[in-house]
């Protein structure tokens, strides 16, 4: 029969430190009976990462459209009038 490796992602591994809930850990693991195993890190849980509004880019566009809208205008109107009068 083949042998597989898995690698598995647990979260929410508490206590209050990182030996003692790695040591929780492993002590689970042996108690769950499972295979050889090996725990390679253990981190603190992350915070969320902040939403960003998909609204907040378009506002950002707008808002730096207008000078250039009307910098756009004032030159058409420029070389419209230099090409009336030259």
């Amino acid at each position: 029969m083949p042998k597989y490796q898995a690698t598995v992602r647990l979260y929410e591994v508490s206590g209050p430190d990182k030996v003692a809930a790695q040591r929780a850990l492993e002590q689970k693991l042996r108690d769950a009976g499972l295979g050889r195993w090996q725990i390679v890190n253990v981190t603190p849980a992350a915070p969320p990462l902040p939403v960003r509004h998909a609204g907040s880019r378009s506002r950002q566009i707008s808002r730096s459209a207008g000078p250039l809208l009307l910098l756009g205008m004032v030159a058409w109107a420029l070389w419209f009038y230099w090409l009336l009068v030259g």
